[in-house]
């Protein structure tokens, strides 16, 4: 679903967004990649020329570095830092994000996705939702240098995705003429779900990734972040 989403899944305002976004940072020049927090890598392939590594938590397959024995990281090392929907399950953001920090060359960057509005999904914990300032901030005080972030499902489209995914938490008594529309609108969302997105797709394109300096954009679902390693003398 996330290199695929398609227009008919709830998530689908969600996902393409995400994966645009990430898209617009890739470049393809080969270079030292570490996915922290890994998982399943769902956007590995987005970084063909990449010597790709892979951290995580102790138990999850085919990892490169343990995240319960973080000296196993080198430093230094790597070109980016790629990190996507982690930081809102780590219990202490400021040590990841030093973590980062220390395993990137100077120079590198550090690209970042996570969770603005969005349900509580504990995997296997869940702790942060982020504003675009407040994550600014917080890399600004891990060390990072050149500090930028895009809203991302912003405005209408957040609006839309939300009335869509989470619609039918809407319980009401259906005997009433309200209830009863309610009630009609929770069945038809996956019906109405598709010609909405191509709706917006066509309509609010501009809501999709926003450079967070751009005024108006209260609403949004993803935050991506950047930031690189300071070079000693610059």
């Amino acid at each position: 679903m996330r290199l695929n989403p398609k227009v008919r899944d709830l998530d689908y305002l969600h996902l393409s967004d995400l994966l645009l976004a990430l898209k617009s940072q890739v470049v393809s020049a080969p270079q030292l990649v570490l996915d922290l927090g890994c998982g399943a890598s769902p956007y590995r392939s987005l970084f063909p020329n990449a010597d790709y590594r892979r951290a995580d938590l102790a138990g999850t397959a085919d990892i490169d570095f343990s995240l319960d024995e973080t000296d196993s990281v080198p430093s230094d090392y790597f070109d980016l830092v790629l990190s996507t929907q982690v930081l809102e399950h780590v219990r202490d953001p400021e040590a990841y994000l030093s973590l980062a920090l220390r395993s990137l060359k100077p120079g590198g960057r550090l690209l970042l996705t996570t969770h603005g509005m969005f349900e509580e999904h504990a995997c296997p914990e869940d702790y942060y939702r982020w504003t675009a300032q407040g994550l600014e901030h917080l890399m600004k005080v891990a060390g990072f240098t050149k500090v930028r972030s895009w809203k991302v499902t912003a405005q209408q489209r957040a609006a839309a995705y939300l009335v869509l995914r989470y619609g039918g938490l809407i319980g009401l008594k259906r005997r009433t003429l309200f209830g009863f529309s309610i009630a009609v609108l929770n069945w038809s969302r996956r019906f109405l779900a598709p010609m909405l997105h191509r709706w917006l797709d066509r309509h609010a394109g501009e809501c999709r990734v926003v450079d967070s300096a751009i005024p108006g954009h209260e609403l949004y679902i993803v935050v991506m972040v950047e930031g690189y390693k300071p070079i000693a003398d610059s």
